[in-house]
């Protein structure tokens, strides 16, 4: 009885300690290094927003929501949400997939016109 009792509470604080840990959240940047954007989450939902953009003055685009209504699918998938991109003037849907802790792979569909870039985590 006291080994079941032990495998549970070890069950349980590794839970914990997972859900604690979402990978998804912190401070991220695209492959040419242009912008940083802020994940966090808001109950069940993801959203994203630019921190810093290095070709737009900062009062334009602090604090704007470019990532909004993010699910997570699986630990390492985030989906359904959509992304807006300032350059292009283009909402996308979006799907960003951890390829490890410090890499997203991030995907925007929209029609024929799809974007492909590569997100790292800022420590």
């Amino acid at each position: 009885m006291k080994k079941i009792i032990f495998v549970f509470i070890l069950a349980l604080i590794g839970s914990i300690k997972t859900q604690a840990q979402d990978i998804f959240i912190g401070y991220w940047t695209n492959e040419g290094r242009t912008q940083i954007i802020k994940i966090y989450k808001e109950d069940s939902f993801y959203y994203g927003q630019i921190i810093f953009r290095r070709d737009r003055p900062l009062k334009e685009i602090k604090n704007k929501i470019v990532l909004v209504k993010m699910k997570m699918k699986k630990k390492k998938k985030l989906y359904g949400g959509t992304y807006f991109d300032c350059n292009l003037n283009k909402e996308y849907e979006v799907i960003l997939e951890l390829e490890n802790d410090k890499t997203i792979n991030f995907t925007g569909l929209n029609g024929v016109s799809n974007i492909y870039s590569v997100w790292h985590k800022i420590p």
